[in-house]
């Protein structure tokens, strides 16, 4: 009896770790959100199954969010609706981590993105070009804000390899008076600050593409989505959205209320299924320590493939 026992106890755990082992994608693989002409081995037969389960989750809730208001308690959580639809293995992935109460960033490795060049635009930096710095091992960096103040961010962004220019984007006649931002308090009378759009930026420097389009502009981001980045031809998307999100009731001291106005759980919503239709997926969501009003999240297009050597 006792050597059957010990048998069977054998084979269990056999069977178990023959689990474990594919469960673990192999080195060379990639899971197929990213790459759906693969080869289906066992270990991309699990992962498939994990992502497909994944979005479809992901795609029913944030959906029916998007097309009611709900209970209105919705908005004490105006980001509830929206998860995880491509949870990436940390093996794809890096993590940055940033002040200001915005968590870590799960970003996925520049070398499997689409297209031989990688290039990144870090918008409304402040002081701090962490996030750009860290993306400089990788890619060719650009990082802008009108408002940063340059005797820091000059010095610090040429340190790293990361090309500094001095502009805020978006259309200056949207904009509060700028002379009231506590980014620009104790700045002289006699800067001027530069406003471009996305777009006219982009032809600025010479560029096409983007591969990761990064923002952190305080509420502006949401006339970004609206005016800019959901009016873009579908080839120029950039292959990667990081940014901030701002609802309505986000922190005063650095969000004006006029531009987060009514923009609440049933916008935000209704914000990321427009994205969800332009193919991105949500790769991580944070919401800010300090403020749940606010979240940092990380998208990517589910239609970038590419494989690994």
């Amino acid at each position: 009896m006792n050597k059957t026992i010990q048998s069977l106890t054998v084979l269990i755990l056999t069977g178990s770790l023959l689990l474990i082992v594919l469960s673990i994608p192999r080195a060379g693989q990639i899971p197929t959100l990213f790459a759906r002409t693969a080869p289906l081995s066992p270990p991309a037969g699990v992962l498939d199954r994990l992502y497909n389960t994944a979005e479809s989750k992901s795609f029913l809730l944030l959906k029916t969010a998007a097309s009611s208001s709900l209970d209105p308690s919705v908005d004490d959580d105006p980001f509830a609706a929206v998860n995880v639809a491509a949870p990436l293995p940390r093996e794809f992935t890096v993590t940055i981590s940033e002040h200001r109460g915005s968590g870590d960033r799960r970003m996925p490795l520049p070398k499997y993105f689409a297209g031989a060049e990688c290039l990144v635009y870090g918008i409304g930096i402040s002081d701090s070009i962490v996030f750009e710095s860290e993306m400089a091992r990788f890619c060719k960096v650009v990082a802008m804000d009108c408002t940063s103040p340059m005797e820091v961010v000059g010095p610090a962004a040429e340190k790293a390899g990361v090309a500094f220019r001095p502009w805020c984007v978006g259309k200056e006649k949207k904009l509060m008076n700028i002379d009231e931002s506590r980014y620009t308090k104790g700045q002289s009378e006699d800067r001027v600050y530069e406003f471009y759009g996305l777009l006219e930026i982009m032809g600025k420097l010479g560029h096409e593409e983007l591969t990761v389009l990064k923002f952190d502009i305080e509420g502006f981001e949401w006339s970004l989505f609206e005016e800019e980045i959901l009016m873009m031809d579908s080839v120029r998307l950039p292959a990667v959205l990081v940014f901030e999100l701002h609802a309505e009731g986000s922190n005063g001291l650095y969000v004006s209320p006029e531009l987060v106005e009514g923009r609440d759980g049933l916008a935000v919503n209704q914000l990321f299924l427009k994205l969800w239709g332009l193919g991105y997926r949500t790769v991580s969501k944070n919401v800010n320590r300090g403020d749940p009003k606010c979240a940092d999240f990380v998208l990517i297009r589910n239609h970038i493939s590419a494989s690994i050597e």
